[in-house]
């Protein structure tokens, strides 16, 4: 999570437009907050320490901020070819850990059940419940294509919407 948080700071401290800013800076408060939410439950849930609980949360919260120096930092280089390339870098950085996290982590948690083999060991297959009206159903290979197909309608709407504003960062 400290390194999500760090490139949301580092996608706040790039922005050289106010209006850019205050947006990013609003979607990242309400997405922190389920995300430090989730963090305190799973702090409780594995009994964490309270030293541990606290050392984790201040390393936590100061990770947008770190994002957000560095970013201004690389952005007060001199040199324009320099800063450039320390935008690139950080933004390629950036997108590279979200397609990791989306691909690697996330998506084949939430495509393959427990029972297939999939799901590392969590119980996040909300489709395939064992008390199901139709438990052949909900144990079948459709229940993959269907969480598949709503993938790929998240993505297209995510097109279409960056479509309909048209501006290309």
């Amino acid at each position: 999570m400290s390194v999500h948080s760090f490139f949301e700071g580092v996608a706040l401290g790039v922005q050289n437009d106010a209006h850019a800013f205050w947006q990013i800076l609003i979607a990242v408060l309400f997405h922190e907050i389920l995300c430090c939410v989730s963090y305190g439950v799973q702090l409780a849930k594995h009994n964490a320490s309270r030293k541990y609980a606290w050392t984790s949360s201040v390393f936590l919260s100061a990770t947008i901020p770190a994002g957000m120096v560095l970013a201004t930092t690389i952005d007060g280089i001199e040199s324009e070819m320099w800063q450039q390339m320390g935008r690139y870098w950080l933004e390629g950085l950036a997108a590279g850990t979200f397609v990791h996290v989306a691909l690697v982590e996330l998506l084949p948690m939430e495509l393959h059940s427990d029972e297939e083999g999939g799901g590392h060991g969590h119980s996040h297959n909300v489709i395939a419940d064992t008390t199901s009206p139709h438990p052949k159903f909900a144990n079948s290979h459709w229940v993959s294509l269907v969480k598949s197909i709503f993938v790929a309608f998240g993505i297209a709407i995510f097109v279409f919407i960056k479509s309909l504003i048209g501006e290309h960062h």
